[in-house]
């Protein structure tokens, strides 16, 4: 396994990433908590909020999933 983290690693820097990192597809519990919060604290933003609810547990939209890859790139590379 550690060798197809760092191959895919590998990949994402070949493809221009700044960095990789792969978590687990589990339920995001403390997202899931802040939001729910964030609702109670903001009750006008609480649809926003209610918006990203899907967002905390990825395999309701991929039950196939077994782990998330995290890829970052440079923002605002370029100056006018």
């Amino acid at each position: 396994m550690n060798n197809l983290v760092s191959s895919i690693k590998q990949i994402a820097a070949d493809c221009g990433y700044l960095d990789c990192g792969i978590t687990s597809a589990e339920p995001f519990e403390l997202f899931a908590r802040e939001l729910k919060r964030r609702s109670e604290l903001y009750p006008k933003a609480a649809p926003l909020y209610t918006a990203m609810e899907n967002r905390t547990d990825p395999k309701k939209n991929a039950p196939w999933a077994n782990a998330i890859i995290v890829t970052v790139r440079r923002y605002g590379k370029y100056k006018l």
